[in-house]
């Protein structure tokens, strides 16, 4: 993998942690990011897999919208494992941008409107788990996943 690559999965793998801790950003980002990119690397087989047999993949609009919803990291490993979607140069101008605006996304989260926001949906989001989700256990769960800061 190229180094300006592993700079940036680094800086995420560093950066998700340190944001948690400082109260910007839920454990629940984290989480999403990590699903997120699963299911975009499976997209990315199941695509290879296509192209090798001749087949019709995954539409590259699909791939783009998986790395845009948090999906990059899972992508750029795709990306270099599978050696897929490597050449094509409008592609990977595409996924790049995807990862700028996730980049942004995060940014905004760290100013201070930005974080104001992400504090006034957690906190919605908080309400809404507290009076529909009735079973302890699951509440607790999903309560942890929100929270801010550690405990």
């Amino acid at each position: 993998m190229p180094w300006h690559k592993k700079i940036l999965l680094i800086f995420l793998l560093i950066l998700l942690p340190t944001s948690y801790f400082l109260g910007y950003t839920p454990i629940l980002l984290a989480i999403i990011i990590l699903m997120a990119s699963l299911v975009t690397y499976l997209a990315y087989l199941k695509d290879k897999t296509a192209a090798i047999k001749g087949q019709w993949g995954v539409p590259e609009k699909t791939l783009h919208l998986l790395s845009l919803f948090f999906g990059w990291p899972g992508a750029m490993i795709a990306q270099e494992r599978l050696r897929h979607k490597t050449k094509k140069w409008g592609f990977r101008m595409i996924f790049w941008i995807t990862v700028l605006l996730n980049s942004a996304v995060v940014f905004i989260f760290h100013t201070p409107s930005g974080s104001q926001a992400v504090r006034y949906s957690v906190s919605e989001i908080q309400e809404l788990i507290v009076s529909e989700v009735h079973t302890e256990s699951s509440r607790e769960m999903l309560l942890l996943l929100t929270r801010l800061e550690k405990h």
